[in-house]
């Protein structure tokens, strides 16, 4: 009844594009992922053949529904690397990185004393990580590490309780998670699929020291200019020995403010502002 621009956040909301009421407003979709090779990947981490089958399902539809977004009158992409599979099927597509909880990068300067493994421990692909990271990394590491999260399992409790040098937090409350990444030396933040943008890694450079990672967690991304990187077990071991013995020093948190500066919540805001009011800002299709 009105004529009133419209956002859709995220591609399950976009089912109004097919709808001929809709053909003359203005439609904004807000991607959070390539979803159909999210789910694909989900596909992959899942051990339950049910879910296997829905997971598979899932990312079959999504792939065919995904052109609807050939119809919206812009697409807010939330990566770079999203931005390159969302621009070939809508020429008008940006990039808007998430909105967040921080106004400003608090890094502390100097040095931690442990390597922070965070994340939300029921999903599969963080624990499948961890495993990896505790079969191949932690062992050859004379150092402390932290993993902390959301109802991780009593298997992954038990797993993690081999090291003598690997404490669990589990279910942090924010002020605890806050202090567990404010007071590490390194945020260790490794991923199986390269989907999307990872939160935990714009918490961990907003509030932490040093941010190490593997390619599948910065892939195409500006933040992987602040990020040390590694791939391989060999990579990773010889990146922690590296930095755990150097300091986060004031080059360094500058260097963050001045690109994370423009992933602001006002920057992104206004961004958004552009695309959904576009006579409001000329130039702005």
């Amino acid at each position: 009844k009105d004529d009133y621009p419209i956002l859709a956040e995220g591609i399950h909301c976009a089912s109004i594009l097919n709808d001929p009421r809709f053909d003359t407003r203005r439609v904004v979709v807000r991607a959070h992922n390539v979803e159909y090779n999210y789910y694909r990947g989900l596909m992959k981490m899942e051990p339950n053949p049910a879910k296997k089958l829905y997971f598979f399902m899932e990312s079959h539809k999504l792939k065919r529904f995904e052109r609807v977004v050939s119809k919206a009158s812009a697409v807010a992409a939330i990566s770079e690397s999203d931005y390159n599979h969302f621009s070939g099927i809508n020429s008008n597509t940006i990039v808007i990185t998430p909105f967040h909880q921080y106004e400003e990068c608090t890094s502390t300067l100097g040095k931690g004393s442990y390597i922070l493994i965070h994340g939300d421990l029921s999903v599969n692909e963080n624990v499948k990580s961890i495993l990896w990271l505790a079969k191949n990394v932690v062992p050859e590491c004379d150092y402390s590490f932290v993993v902390a999260g959301r109802n991780p399992s009593s298997a992954l409790k038990k797993r993690v309780a081999r090291h003598n040098n690997i404490t669990l937090v589990a279910n942090p409350t924010n002020d605890e998670m806050e202090r567990l990444i404010t007071n590490s030396h390194i945020c260790l933040i490794h991923s199986l699929m390269p989907q999307g943008f990872k939160l935990k890694l714009l918490h961990s450079l907003h509030a932490g020291r040093y941010c190490l990672c593997n390619s599948a967690v910065i892939a195409n991304d500006r933040l992987g200019e602040l990020c040390e990187t590694a791939n391989s077990e060999a990579q990773f071991i010889g990146k922690i020995n590296t930095i755990m013995n150097q300091e986060f020093t004031i080059h360094d948190l500058n260097r963050r403010i001045n690109i994370i500066g423009s992933l602001s919540n006002s920057s992104n805001a206004q961004q958004l502002i552009k695309l959904l009011f576009p006579d409001m800002a000329p130039g702005i299709k």
